[in-house]
């Protein structure tokens, strides 16, 4: 037996599966849309890397409030030129998880997000000891004792709290400061890692976090150093750029970026003669030099320091 089909329903057959054919296409276009400005607008575009490293920069600012006398409070949205970031803190278990979410106001008002989750911790660190500022000789170019009182050649270790300058050339393109504890870079970001041979190569305030942070040199464990920190290692005796060449080869006398940071950075402007070296802020979209620096104590001598362990990150495009 045949089964007889009229026109008319033959007809509503048709319109169904074109009106089923049509919502297919529709949600085949919407999802290709979402993929396709994923892949463009997303992992794989300049903002979405200005959005990392934004992050980054506040979890690391957050980790430099939580280690300063002004602790950190409130949820600030700071502005980095680039872009922002807002941070949030929650004490979990004794340590701190930090969210920072960094996005490019710029792009479609922050449709570009990165979201840093961070557990911070605490570790005990060595004690250091005030660096020296390393002058020998008086303000008239003398030997000491100087005319007068409070010239800096007339303080060393041996007449006050001071540590003279001392480091060690470890031979991996690291130094280690023997006031401080800290350990430092050789050479600025750009030259050979070892000889400091080559070009400086400059970088902006959120792309220099991101270079410290990832730096394999002797191992781990790198960061920006905070402005008192950079501060630390200049010596007021030398000549060009104000740091000692035989440690710190081929510096370059000018600008280095710290960590100390807000809407604008701290930069120490390591001088092109004696005692002339100074700090001022810049704009973080700036294009300054880097010198990294790796935790053993601290300009400060902490007993107890935050540091960043453990990060998940996360993108986000709305």
């Amino acid at each position: 037996m045949r089964l007889k089909i009229s026109t008319a329903s033959r007809g509503q057959v048709l319109i169904f599966a074109l009106i089923l054919l049509i919502v297919v296409m529709i949600i085949s276009a919407a999802m290709f849309s979402q993929v396709t400005r994923f892949l463009q607008a997303g992992s794989r575009s300049t903002q979405w890397e200005q959005a990392t490293v934004i992050a980054d920069g506040g979890a690391d600012y957050a980790v430099f409030k939580l280690n300063t006398t002004q602790g950190y409070s409130g949820n600030p949205a700071i502005s980095l030129g680039a872009g922002t970031f807002k941070i949030d803190i929650q004490d979990v278990a004794g340590n701190k998880k930090i969210t920072s979410t960094g996005c490019i106001p710029s792009w479609a008002d922050c449709k570009i997000k990165r979201i840093v989750k961070v557990e911070v911790v605490k570790i005990t660190t060595t004690p250091g000891t005030l660096p020296d500022t390393g002058r020998t000789t008086c303000n008239n170019g003398t030997a000491p004792p100087c005319t007068g009182s409070g010239q800096d050649a007339d303080y060393t270790s041996a007449n006050s709290a001071t540590c003279d300058p001392n480091f060690t050339a470890n031979g991996d393109g690291t130094v280690t400061d023997n006031c401080t504890n800290l350990t430092w870079q050789k050479c600025t970001r750009g030259q050979d890692p070892i000889t400091c041979s080559g070009t400086v190569s400059t970088t902006g305030w959120t792309s220099a976090l991101s270079y410290c942070q990832g730096l394999s040199l002797a191992g781990s464990g790198w960061r920006m150093p905070n402005f008192k920190e950079l501060q630390s290692i200049v010596n007021y005796q030398s000549g060009l750029a104000g740091i000692d060449p035989t440690i710190f080869p081929n510096t370059d006398p000018d600008r280095y970026w710290s960590s100390t940071a807000g809407s604008t950075a701290w930069v120490v402007n390591f001088p092109e003669e004696p005692g002339a070296v100074d700090m001022l802020q810049v704009s973080t979209s700036f294009s300054e030099r880097i010198r990294c620096v790796r935790d053993a104590g601290g300009i400060e001598s902490p007993s107890a320091v935050w540091v960043i362990r453990r990060g998940t990150y996360k993108i986000t495009v709305n």
